[in-house]
């Protein structure tokens, strides 16, 4: 996920056609409704105006029923991992 809380803001909503994330272990969490919770806890009272969910690819159909594979998004995504894990 990112937001407008971020360095780049609100552009950080249009994405290259190759998008490269690097995170750190400590943000992974199991699903959307936890990302959402850590956020709210994080931001409290000042929740970003814009967050978004980065997938890979989209994929849709035209009209004709022919498969459109990148049409929203990226077209690849790689994500670089970062163990900072405690122990």
């Amino acid at each position: 996920m990112v937001s407008s809380k971020l360095n780049p803001g609100r552009r950080i909503s249009g994405f290259p056609e190759i998008h490269l994330v690097l995170a750190y272990s400590s943000q992974l969490v199991q699903d959307l409704k936890l990302a959402l919770s850590g956020l709210k806890k994080r931001y409290k009272d000042n929740f970003p105006s814009m967050v978004s969910v980065v997938t890979g690819p989209g994929r849709t159909t035209d009209i004709e029923n022919t498969l459109v594979m990148g049409a929203h998004g990226p077209k690849e995504l790689y994500v670089f991992m970062i163990d900072d894990a405690t122990e």
